[in-house]
Order: structure tokens, then sequence, then C-alpha cells
């Protein structure tokens, strides 16, 4: 069992406690007490009370009740900002987002659940959108694939692609100039919706742009690299869903910058 541990930093918050500390003293300038007005015993005298401690409280405040819809934004990755998913092998440093080398990441396309992906949490689960990213080799194995999660619907919301989790991709290999889509049907296991060569995908460490459009309700969705037309597919069967970024296997590390989504 392959498990990816998420880790998402978020902002926290604390109030300060003022702490109010009572001294007690005793008056030192009496020399001599009235013989007509006697003093009562001293066990009479009323044990000394302390104010009640009351545990601070926070204001209440009242939940905003017109926040505007998700329409999309660019992320340039120069600092974290509780937008993504960062984890052991998934995080941001010098304005790119890094993904891998994973120490435990099962290959996309196996019986294991698959992990090697990282969620836009700032887009929430979208239908149609215009997503594009710039996406560099590092290091590691280079016929391993990299590219963009165009569909992820997590049913037991753990982050891995389990096999009653829907999932689909769009990858490409600077190895060899290939690109392919994975789907991950519930229950149903994984398959290749298409694969092909393409010589406009740039070799080494080279960057490559790449981007998808979902229309038609999120049914259909088109794959562009480099700017030129690659493939699409049609008739996805579920039309909402979270999205993101992967490779496509633990032996490899990948740059990404320049995220950028449209929301219609």
């Amino acid at each position: 069992m392959n498990n990816k541990s998420r880790r998402i930093f978020v902002p926290l918050f604390s109030g300060a406690t003022l702490v109010a500390l009572a001294c007690t003293c005793s008056g030192l300038g009496v020399t001599s007490t009235p013989t007509d007005v006697p003093l009562p015993p001293p066990e009479t005298q009323p044990p000394p009370t302390k104010a009640p401690i009351v545990a601070p409280t926070q204001p209440q405040v009242e939940a905003p009740t017109d926040i505007p819809a998700f329409t999309g934004g660019v992320d340039a990755f120069s600092f974290a900002d509780g937008s993504w998913e960062i984890f052991d092998g998934a995080g941001i440093a010098n304005g790119v987002y890094y993904l891998g080398e994973f120490a435990d990441c099962s290959d996309v396309g196996s019986d294991n659940p698959f992990g090697c992906f990282t969620q836009c949490l700032a887009c929430g689960q979208l239908s149609t959108y215009d997503m594009q990213v710039d996406a560099q080799y590092v290091s590691g194995v280079t016929d391993r694939t990299f590219g963009l999660v165009l569909r992820f619907v997590d049913f037991d919301n753990n982050g891995l692609v389990d096999p009653g989790d829907y999932y689909l991709d769009f990858e490409l290999s600077i190895y060899d100039q290939y690109f392919v889509s994975w789907e991950h049907m519930p229950n149903g296991g994984w398959t290749r919706v298409f694969d092909a060569f393409d010589s406009n995908i740039r070799g080494g460490g080279k960057v490559n742009t790449l981007r998808a459009v979902a229309q038609n309700g999120g049914a259909d969705i088109d794959f562009y690299i480099n700017g030129g037309y690659a493939n699409g597919v049609t008739g996805v069967p579920y039309t909402e869903g979270a999205v993101g970024l992967l490779v496509g296997g633990r032996a490899l590390q990948v740059a990404f910058d320049n995220f950028n989504i449209t929301v219609p």
C-alpha cells in the first residue's frame, strides 16, 4: 500500500491573553489602636476573596455572504499561500512548484493507488475552464511523463486515485516526444484514452507549455502542446472535479511555473 501524506499549510491565528497579577500589601504606618474601638477577634474576619477568572473570548465574525465564485487566476508560485497541496515531494521554492522525486509513489496506470500529483485547492471543483502551465524536466528518469490533472473526483476524499475514484489527465514525455491521456474509472481500472508522438514537444530541459480547454459543460476537453493542438476527448462521464499537476511516477522531478486558469 502506498500512501501520500498530505500536509497543507494554512494560516493560524492566536489571540493574546492578558494575565492580571494581584499584589496584597499591608500598612506599616499604624502605631496605635484607639482603646474605645475594640477590634474583632481574628477568627471573625472574613477571608480574602479573589476576582473570578474569566476565560478570554474571541469576537464572533459573521461569515461573509457575498463571496464571489472562482473565476480563475495566475499563479507564479512566488510563495506557498494555501492554493496548492504541499506535502513530502511537492512544494514551492525559487518561484516554481516542484513535484517529485517521490520516495514512495505508485506509477500512473498501476494497480496501486496513484498519488504523484497535487491538486489546485483554490480552484475548487470545476467543469469548464481554460488551463495552462509551463513545465520543465529537472531530474530523474527522462522517459517518464508529466502534465495536467484534468479531472479528479475523489469519492473517499483521501487525495489518492483509489479503485472507486474517477481521474483523467494529459501527460507528455520529453524523451521520445510522446504524449498520453490516462483515465481511471470507478471500479473499472486504468485506460489509455489516446497516445501519440508529437514533434512539437521540446526535449531536454526546455520548457513545454501544456494547455487544456474544457467545454460543453465539462464533457469535452481539448489538449494543446506549445500552442499547437494535440488531441481531445469527448463525453467525459464526470463533468466536475478537481484539477492539478502531476508526474507519472516517483523517479522524476519536474518544475511547474506560470499556472493560468480561467473559468467562463
